[in-house]
Parts: structure tokens; C-alpha cells; sequence
């Protein structure tokens, strides 16, 4: 009877075992980088939404930003702090096309929001959700290109932040 008991506790503990790790590598990007990120291509924002969105997030950016080219891929993303102690992430994203081709790799302007260099802190716990552009790629040395592209052939985009070293964080 005692053993039997053992024996169900000793199925359960590993039952158990295997469900916190399957729900916590579910959480994309959190369990190594300290940020859960969700990134999606969309449309270009109207003048008035774009303004909205430099006025709510205190934008640091140029009286023209929401005048952008039509060639800028818009994209709109959601960073959430879940363990990074310092907060102040930098984030990467890869876009693809329908058929999951890589088109470019690109560093997320999230230090538009500001402070500049830094960025905005999102402190453990927090988000951020910022709906904007990439600038223009042969003026940011994180643009990589892997294949021709149009704002309209990105179907996807894969994101990832990590914390900066506390060196890079504003005190």
C-alpha cells in the first residue's frame, strides 16, 4: 500500500514536472531574454493616428515623422518586461514573407519613444506597445537584407529583446 503511494506520488511529481516546463517554454522569447515580444506587420497609420501615437508615447522624433515614405515598413509590437531587473531592452526583428523566407533583419527604433540613447524603461512587470516604422535602411547599421522586399511583402515578423548590461543602462 505505502509503496503504491510512493509510486503515484513519484508519477505525479513528474507529471507535474512536465507541465511547468511545457507552459514556461511556451512564453516566446522570455525564458532566455527576460522580454515576451509580439510583433506584427500593418498598414501605414493615417497623419492623425500617427500623431496620436507620438503624443501618447512622448515620442522623441522629427516634426516629419508622421509624414513617412511609403516605402517603411510599419509594424506594431508589444514588449513585456516578465524578468529583466534593469528594463531598458534592445530588440531585433527578422522579417518574412508569405511562403517564410527571410527578407531583412532590423533593429526595432523603440529609443524613438525615448530617452534617447536608451530608450524607454519598461520596468519588470511592465509593456510597452508602440505602433511606428522602420527609418530608412542605408542609414541604420542594424538593417541586414537577406531578399528584395516591399512594405506589402511582409506577411511576418519574428521579434526578440534582451536587457542592456547595467553599464548601458541611465542612471
Amino acid at each position: 500500500m505505502i509503496r503504491t503511494v510512493v509510486i503515484a506520488l513519484g508519477v505525479l511529481a513528474a507529471i507535474s514536472a512536465t507541465l511547468t516546463w511545457l507552459l514556461v517554454s511556451s512564453f516566446p522569447d522570455a525564458s532566455d531574454t527576460g522580454y515576451r515580444v509580439t510583433m506584427r506587420p500593418v498598414t501605414v497609420l493615417s497623419r492623425q493616428a500617427c500623431q496620436a501615437e507620438v503624443r501618447r508615447l512622448r515620442m522623441v522624433v522629427e516634426a516629419t515623422a508622421c509624414s513617412p515614405r511609403t516605402d517603411r515598413p510599419w509594424f506594431d509590437i508589444t514588449i513585456i518586461n516578465v524578468h529583466d531587473n534593469d528594463g531598458f531592452p534592445i530588440c531585433t526583428a527578422t522579417a518574412y514573407d508569405k511562403v517564410g523566407h527571410a527578407l531583412f533583419d532590423w533593429g526595432i527604433p523603440i529609443s524613438d519613444v525615448g530617452p534617447i540613447p536608451a530608450g524607454p524603461p519598461v520596468s519588470r512587470g511592465t509593456r510597452l506597445h508602440l505602433i511606428w516604422y522602420f527609418g530608412n535602411p542605408a542609414d541604420d547599421g542594424s538593417y541586414v537584407k537577406h531578399a528584395s522586399w516591399r512594405p506589402t511583402t511582409i506577411s511576418r515578423y519574428r521579434a526578440s529583446c534582451h536587457g542592456r548590461p547595467s553599464s548601458q543602462v541611465p542612471v
